[in-house]
């Protein structure tokens, strides 16, 4: 009879100590999984924000090889700046 109680006794402290390792298991990993999922999600927006900055610098790079053409250079210099071949003659319209 007394090994049968001893038998239960040791029974209910493995379920005790397992218990307890569990806890202790879940207590330690929920803030790491907690972290990984922040930086599961830090790596998203940093990984948008790359593609995005990558669009702009091909963006600007399109712009900055069609700004070394001579027929840009022109181009933006009679409509911004009014500048004329020598020769012509530049016609201001007159609005009232």
């Amino acid at each position: 009879m007394a090994s049968t109680q001893v038998k239960k006794i040791r029974k209910r402290i493995k379920r005790v100590f397992f218990l307890i390792l569990c806890t202790i298991m879940i207590v330690t990993t929920l803030p790491r999984i907690t972290t990984i999922a922040q930086l599961y999600e830090q790596k998203q927006e940093l990984t948008q924000q790359k593609q995005a900055l990558e669009q702009e610098k091909a963006e600007l790079t399109t712009t900055r090889d069609s700004m070394d053409n001579l027929e840009t250079i022109e181009k933006s210099a009679r409509e911004k700046l009014g500048m004329i071949k020598e020769g012509e003659r530049l016609m201001v319209e007159k609005k009232e």
